[in-house]
């Protein structure tokens, strides 16, 4: 038996609505807000702790895509990183692991002979060897109280 027109596009459509309600149903559960349970998890508000610590890794520490992963406000997830101490941890943790993945790839391009990478190193870590930048070291004393010999010396360095 052969089926009409009319049967196949209903069978499509029930197949496309069923997609979509399984599609929403999994962002639901992405974005899901815990009920609320105070003896169980740490929370202010929505939400636990848990959510957002199960949103941080993989973040550079960026609060923006901590916040999508939840699904909630920048302020919202800034305040509980803030104000609970194990996503502050969480945060902190993943904060030091995009640094130290950015300091693994500077001492590989080192390794490697990247001299554009070992000058901007050494001069960050060795300034007091290889800093371009020319101090400045002020005396503290009133410019009005010093004698025209100490500016003159000054000036002429």
């Amino acid at each position: 038996m052969r089926m009409s027109d009319e049967m196949i596009e209903a069978v499509e459509i029930e197949e496309t609505a069923i997609a979509e309600l399984k599609y929403n149903e999994i962002k639901k559960q992405e974005t899901a807000r815990v009920p609320i349970h105070p003896d169980k998890e740490e929370r202010i508000g929505n939400y636990a702790a848990g959510v957002f610590i199960n949103a941080i890794p993989g973040t550079g520490g960026i609060i923006t895509t901590i916040a999508r992963r939840v699904g909630c406000s920048w302020a919202t997830a800034k305040k509980y990183i803030s104000n609970m101490p194990t996503v502050r941890q969480a945060y902190q943790d993943e904060c030091e692991t995009a640094i130290d993945m950015a300091e693994s790839i500077l001492m590989k391009s080192i390794q490697e002979g990247d001299v554009q990478s070992a000058k901007w190193y050494l001069e960050r870590k060795r300034k007091e060897a290889y800093s371009l930048k020319a101090e400045l070291k002020l005396n503290t004393r009133n410019l009005q109280e010093m004698s025209d010999d100490e500016l003159l010396a000054i000036i002429e360095g």
